[in-house]
């Protein structure tokens, strides 16, 4: 996919999102170094405020294997609102700790299971907190999964 397909591609599905999000509502885009652009033209373009760009480090990031560049062992979540008097829930978010939160996530990272919903635990941490959510998932086989899991 060319640049300016992958720029339209991506106005697309914001756009969908856009739609589908009320105002006041969040939206969190996961990306990595080399696509993480056109989410925040796209998103400034709608006129969207951007809180955060969190990074996720991946402690057990896989290996780069032609040594020609550094390791890739971080991605980024964009965080964006639209409108203002958006709804953070601070407290639930630091789950019981002190000390403030930081937008440096340290997770591991599951090798083989890295998909656009995959087996829907961003969906499952949203429905416990009574938020709504969109999921975009192409393989049958994880849309199962996921269904299953969100059914309990």
């Amino acid at each position: 996919m060319t640049a300016p397909e992958f720029l339209k591609f991506t106005r697309q599905w914001v756009g969908a999102c856009d739609r589908a999000l009320k105002d006041k509502g969040s939206i969190y885009i996961a990306c990595s170094y080399y696509n993480i652009s056109e989410p925040m033209i796209v998103l400034k373009q709608l006129s969207y405020k951007i809180n955060n760009i969190i990074t996720w480090y991946k402690s057990n990031a896989m290996p780069n294997m032609t040594k020609r560049i550094f390791t890739h062992s971080t991605e980024f979540v964009i965080w964006a609102v639209k409108g203002s008097g958006w709804t953070f829930n601070y407290e639930k978010q630091k789950d019981g700790r002190l000390k403030q939160m930081r937008d440096l996530w340290q997770m591991p990272l599951v090798q083989g299971k890295e998909r656009i919903r995959g087996s829907s635990t961003t969906a499952y941490v949203a429905k416990k907190y009574e938020r709504q959510w969109i999921g975009i998932e192409k393989d049958k086989n994880y849309i199962k999964i996921s269904t299953k899991r969100l059914s309990k």
